[in-house]
């Protein structure tokens, strides 16, 4: 007998079981059973998925997805100029470039080609 076989008889059995129990309880409460029942129902009925929010759910995760791929690479790319400045820092040759300091910030307020 397979595992199939042997779920399909216990399954059998307890639906048998529990058939058998629903009839012996009076009909007072097998009619109280079934109105809380219905009752369950008409409210699970107003707790189902709206599919209007379905769309709106989509457009805040694309906002979010493009927020996200906007603003990380944007920090990703601050932290590799500050390397640059850090290398340009400690080099001894490029000390030329810091005496000519002025002059290029005076280039790139009146945005003159260098």
């Amino acid at each position: 007998m397979s595992v199939q076989d042997k779920d399909q008889v216990l399954l059998k059995a307890i639906r048998q079981s529990l058939d058998q129990s629903s009839l012996d309880i009076d009909a007072e409460t097998r009619s109280r059973l079934a109105q809380i029942r219905h009752q369950a129902l008409r409210k699970a009925s107003y707790k189902t998925f709206k599919p209007v929010l379905l769309p709106i759910a989509a457009i805040a995760t694309a906002c979010l997805v493009f927020a996200m791929v906007v603003f990380i690479p944007a920090k990703q790319t601050e932290q590799i100029n500050i390397v640059d400045d850090i290398e340009l820092m400690s080099s001894s040759e490029s000390l030329q470039l810091y005496e000519d300091l002025e002059f290029y910030e005076w280039l790139e307020d009146y945005e003159l080609p260098t």
